[in-house]
């Protein structure tokens, strides 16, 4: 059975940015039985998809939103192994995995989180008045959700695992047992090795609310990952996670850098601003060259980067005419390299008082 327009066919080769989600529910070009070597095909394609830039910029924003605030409380954990999630989404795949909508990248629902961590509370024996806190109730009388918001957890990009999906073989030994058509499981069936996509690599967990709260509920969710699992077919091995601090510090690392890259954006914003408003074409230009070559930090290459281009300067601003703001700014980065020249020129080495006297001169003539 045709599944695709053959004039979409080509498209699905070589596909590394593509959206896992929508390869998953769409991409099978044809329904097929036995061996199946078209799904199998897809699946590797599937698991050759990398997160894009968007994505990479969508999770550091993420980050910051989750890092900033004492409402919130995180953990990274990395996946000792593979993850099911999301099986029933598979469409003609059979089976899925759960995908952000809009990037296409794992996803583990936060209901989902939710549920799972609730079970393990309740299996060690939470107070039920702090279960309903953490998770809500179920009571129909007066059901609530609870008082913490549990997010959906992020697939980490950026690590050592670079691709998310990963083609697993799951081996079904019983098939005409688990059907029907067999009353017993007995060892006379041939193996049936299906072809699924699973997922590899760290996940960012987030929990919103009251801080005493989300600290608790934090441990409670570090533990839940390391001893029972999320997702589909834990009891084989699947969905364990283990703490992993070094990738934790690396997120650490990671929010740092966000913090830098934004004042320096905002910096950036701020001298874009001042050379808009320059008077003259020689006020941009000095501005420039200041904010370019950092003439107002203080060492000794700046300095003499400065002190080679202040003649050419002066020559320019002898020229002109009301370059008011041109003078005082060389005057201003002058007392940062030399402050004592400038305060007493007499008493400075002779090249440096012929420009110093120079700069001075033109101060009073503007």
């Amino acid at each position: 059975m045709q599944l695709m327009r053959e004039n979409l066919r080509p498209l699905m080769h070589s596909l590394t940015t593509a959206h896992a989600g929508l390869l998953i529910q769409r991409a099978l070009p044809v329904w097929e039985d036995g061996e199946k070597p078209q799904k199998q095909a897809l699946v590797q394609t599937i698991a050759a998809v990398k997160p894009d830039d968007i994505y990479n910029l969508a999770f550091k924003r993420w980050l910051k939103l989750t890092t900033e605030s004492n409402d919130f409380a995180t953990v990274v954990a990395t996946l000792n192994g593979r993850l099911f999630t999301g099986l029933p989404l598979g469409g003609t795949l059979d089976t899925g995995v759960s995908t952000h909508h809009t990037y296409g990248m794992p996803l583990l629902a936060g209901s989902s989180i939710k549920g799972a961590v609730r079970s393990y509370a309740q299996s060690i024996g939470i107070d039920a008045k702090v279960i309903t806190v953490l998770f809500g109730a179920d009571d129909d009388t007066a059901p609530n959700a609870g008082y913490l918001t549990w997010h959906d957890a992020w697939w980490v990009p950026n690590t050592s695992i670079q691709t998310p999906f990963v083609k697993e073989i799951v081996t079904v030994h019983h098939q005409q047992y688990y059907n029907g058509t067999k009353q017993q499981a007995d060892d006379t069936e041939s193996p049936t090795p299906n072809v699924q996509t699973a997922v590899q690599g760290s996940f960012y967990f987030a929990i919103e609310g009251v801080h005493a709260w989300v600290e608790y509920a934090k441990q409670l969710l570090s533990n839940t990952l390391i001893e029972q699992g999320l997702g589909s077919k834990t009891a084989s091995g699947y969905g364990y996670f283990i703490k992993d601090d070094i990738l934790s510090g690396k997120i650490d690392s990671l929010y740092q850098s966000i913090l830098i890259d934004i004042e320096k954006a905002s910096v950036a914003q701020q001298f874009n601003e001042t050379v808009g408003q320059a008077s003259s074409d020689y006020e941009a230009t000095l501005l420039r060259q200041i904010h370019n070559e950092t003439w107002r930090v203080s060492n000794d290459t700046i300095k003499t980067n400065f002190t080679t281009a202040i003649p050419d300067w002066l020559d320019k601003l002898e020229a002109a005419s009301a370059e008011t703001k041109c003078v005082h700014l060389l005057i201003e980065i002058a007392k940062i390299h030399y402050a004592k020249q400038m305060k007493q020129p007499s008493k400075a080495k002779d090249n440096q008082r012929a420009w110093i006297e120079r700069l001075l001169a033109l101060k009073n003539i503007n």
